[in-house]
């Protein structure tokens, strides 16, 4: 997923990695890798746009 920032403030912490992120900031998440959260730091509720992209054949919804 290619997630833009248009309101808020976001903690992104995976293992010890921690970023942070504020309005015009873009980053890019993927389910490889150990297992992350995103929280909002800021003090109103955060907006985020994103686009998902795919792989031909991959399911567009996987409930584990």
């Amino acid at each position: 997923m290619l997630i833009h920032v248009t309101r808020g403030r976001l903690k992104h912490v995976r293992d010890e990695e921690i970023y942070f992120f504020k309005v015009g900031d873009a980053f890019i998440e993927t389910n490889n890798g150990d297992e992350d959260y995103v929280k909002n730091v800021g003090k109103r509720p955060a907006i985020l746009h994103l686009g998902a992209l795919s792989v031909v054949g991959m399911p567009r919804a996987i409930n584990k």
